[in-house]
This record gives structure tokens, C-alpha cells and sequence, in this order.
């Protein structure tokens, strides 16, 4: 006996189940509604130099903690992808001299147990820095740092439109 094919018959319960003797048997066990998922939404650097991109390792706990991404902030309700990069690339000191938005890619939208996320991307043409032992420079689709999905799909697809760009 299961909720979608019910076993009335051989019902040890049968004796005494209003479903069964008011023949409602279908509306039972009612199905709870889900509550919809937070949305969060992030700005992703995807800071490119020479066929390098910048990575950075995730704090330890956390979402994808230890994991390599792009530097990433959240993204509030009603800001914009770009001047929140600016103000993330000011704060990363890629002060504008160093760093030049370039445009937005696709967003890229990932669901949790508890939360979906969309990245807005935002690409910058920026200097080869040093920012310390948690940042990395690699090349575009051939990085061996481990990364969580969403940011393995990006790669790919900086790869894929950086190798068409070098044919044009």
C-alpha cells in the first residue's frame, strides 16, 4: 500500500478509515506544498589575462568551502551586475587603471537543497596580479584546481568562446 496506489482491500486499518468508508480514499495523505526557494544572486569576476583567469579558493566552511571559483560577491535586489563589479574590483584593489570591464556573459543559475543562485558574470580584461595565496591565475579550460559545477560550466564556456575568438 503506498500513498499513489492504495491497498484498501488488505488494509489492517480498512474497519475504521473514514477514506475508505466516505470512498475519498484519492485525497489522502494530503500533499504538503513545498516553500518556494530563497534566490540569491551573486556577481562573479571572471578577470582575464593572456589566456588566464583569475581564481580564488573558497573560505573553508561555507558554500563549496575549499573550492576554487571567480571572485564572487552577493548581488542585492535592484543592483547592477556591472557596478557591483566595479565596486568588487575596487575592493580586490583592481583599482580602473589596472582592470577594464569588457561586458556580461550568460548567467548561470544553480539549485541547492535550500536555495537557488544565479551568477551574473561579469568579464574584465585585468593586469596579472599577485593577491595573496588564496587567489590563482589559470588557464582557461585546462585547470586542474577543483571547482563546483556551475564554475566548471563557465569554464567551459570561456573555453569554448575563447577558442572561436582566436579563429575570427
Amino acid at each position: 500500500c503506498t500513498p499513489r496506489n492504495p491497498d484498501c482491500l488488505h488494509c489492517p486499518v480498512q474497519s475504521f478509515c473514514t477514506a475508505y468508508r466516505t470512498k475519498q480514499v484519492e485525497r489522502f495523505p494530503k500533499k504538503t506544498l513545498k516553500k518556494p526557494l530563497p534566490h540569491v544572486r551573486w556577481v562573479t569576476l571572471v578577470i582575464m589575462n593572456k589566456g588566464e583567469i583569475l581564481l580564488q579558493q573558497r573560505p573553508p566552511k561555507g558554500v563549496w568551502g575549499g573550492l576554487w571559483t571567480c571572485p564572487s560577491c552577493v548581488l542585492g535586489n535592484g543592483e547592477d551586475p556591472k557596478s557591483k563589479a566595479r565596486q568588487f574590483l575596487k575592493k580586490l584593489k583592481f583599482l580602473s587603471a589596472d582592470a577594464d570591464i569588457v561586458g556580461e556573459l550568460d548567467s548561470i543559475n544553480h539549485t541547492f537543497s535550500h536555495f537557488k543562485l544565479t551568477l551574473s558574470a561579469v568579464l574584465v580584461s585585468g593586469n596579472k596580479k599577485n593577491l595573496g595565496k588564496s587567489f590563482a591565475w589559470a588557464s582557461i579550460g585546462k585547470t586542474s584546481f577543483p571547482m563546483p559545477t556551475p564554475y566548471l560550466k563557465l569554464m567551459k564556456s570561456l573555453a569554448t568562446k575563447f577558442a572561436l575568438d582566436e579563429n575570427d
